[in-house]
This record gives structure tokens, sequence and C-alpha cells, in this order.
């Protein structure tokens, strides 16, 4: 081979590289451009982000005070009335374990009585409202009238 036709090959090459520059990668740029302005890329990571210890003390500070059970229970209260739905009993458990000294559980137990939407829409105003409210378990009976009644527990979960 000659150096006139290497010197042409490397024209060549070069032309095609440029052709695939602006046929190919520009187009993909410009995408990717587009889907970074409409996605933020996730954060990384790196040393400013907090440690282990911090993020669980933010992750307990989020947690209502145990201070602020009257006002859960109101407002559990609340939504049995906006649902039309009588609470029938109740019983309050606060449990606070020894091997978790940052949060305390209070189980609720109720029992209530009405049709199928009317309790379906206390529980969803329950949950709705309050983050740290956990249904743990319901019950339904049929009575002889064809009510439906129901037994609700919950938890609700708060900072000590």
């Amino acid at each position: 081979m000659t150096a006139g036709r290497l010197a042409a090959i490397g024209l060549l090459l070069l032309a095609l590289a440029v052709a695939a520059e602006f046929t190919l990668v520009a187009p993909l740029r410009a995408e990717q451009a587009a889907l970074a302005a409409v996605v933020p890329p996730a954060p990384r990571a790196d040393a400013a982000q907090a440690a282990p210890a911090a993020q669980l003390a933010q992750f307990h500070a989020a947690f209502p005070p145990l201070d602020a059970l009257a006002e859960a229970l109101a407002a559990m209260d609340i939504a049995a009335r906006q649902a039309g739905v009588p609470l029938r009993a109740a019983e309050y458990r606060l449990e606070q374990r020894a091997d978790d000294p940052r949060l305390a559980r209070y189980r609720i137990a109720l029992r209530t009585a009405g049709d199928y939407a009317q309790i379906r829409g206390l529980l969803g105003g329950l949950l709705e409202h309050n983050a740290f409210v956990a249904l743990d378990d319901v019950q339904f009976r049929r009575t002889a009238d064809a009510r439906l009644e129901a037994d609700l527990r919950l938890s609700l979960y708060l900072r000590r």
C-alpha cells in the first residue's frame, strides 16, 4: 500500500466517524438531555450523606411524640363520626419494649357496626389521616338484623 492510499483510507474513516457522530450520537445526547430535564438524577452516595446512626435518628424523629396521643385518638373518633360508624367498644394498651427505647406502640381494639361501605370508609379515614397507624387485624360478623359488626385492631406508633 502506498502512502496515498493509506491517507485516503484515513480520511474516509475520519469522514465516517464525523457522520456517525452527527447521525447516531448527537440524537442520543439530545434524548439524554431531555430525559435528564424530566427526571432528576439519583443522588450520589458520597461522604456528605448522613451516617446510618443519623438516618435512624431522623427516622425516629418523624414519629409523633407520645404527648400527641390525645390528638391521634381524637382524630380516630372524628374519622368514625365522618364514616357514620358508632364505636361501640374500645380497648387501649400502651406497649413499651425494653429493647426499643425510642418507640412506643399503642394498641387499639375497636368494635363497631355498620354496612361494609361505612366500615371501609372508617378504615380508609384512619389510615389516610395518620401515617403512623397500622391495621393489624379486621374481623367481620353478620348480626341477626343483617348489620355488619367489625372488630378492628390497630397499632399507633409514637416516639417516646
